[in-house]
């Protein structure tokens, strides 16, 4: 069982580095790309070990393209420390928020439940102010 759940972790890991247009962005780097950016952006945090992290890997990487030059997409990694869960504000994986001058303006707690890439679009949407 415990070579499962290695094999798993190594799997999510890698599904969820194939991003092509979702940048990961690190700790330290976190005001300057995101914060300060003159672009609203879109902060997938995920771990690794996480199955949800997984689904939601290429669905958001489409939606970024869709996206591209209108919003900037990253990825931080939550797993790394909890210094980072207590920063931001959050206790699950995966969370996107979407920030805008500096703020956060949406948050989505886990994969969205059904059509994922549609509820990605829907929360990309109500980040940029688009009425429903």
């Amino acid at each position: 069982m415990r070579t499962l759940a290695m094999i798993l972790a190594l799997l999510c890991g890698l599904a969820c580095a194939r991003s092509e247009h979702v940048i990961p962005v690190s700790e330290e780097d976190f005001e300057r790309d995101v914060l300060q950016s003159s672009m609203p952006t879109v902060v997938e945090f995920w771990a690794h070990g996480c199955m949800p992290c997984v689904k939601l890997a290429r669905p958001l990487d489409k939606v970024a393209v869709e996206y591209q030059g209108r919003v900037a997409f990253r990825k931080l990694n939550a797993g790394w420390t909890a210094r980072t869960r207590k920063l931001y504000n959050f206790q699950a994986v995966p969370t996107l928020i979407f920030y805008r001058n500096g703020r956060e303006v949406a948050r989505q707690v886990g994969a969205p439940e059904d059509d994922v890439h549609e509820g990605l679009v829907r929360f990309v949407e109500q980040g940029l102010g688009v009425p429903p």
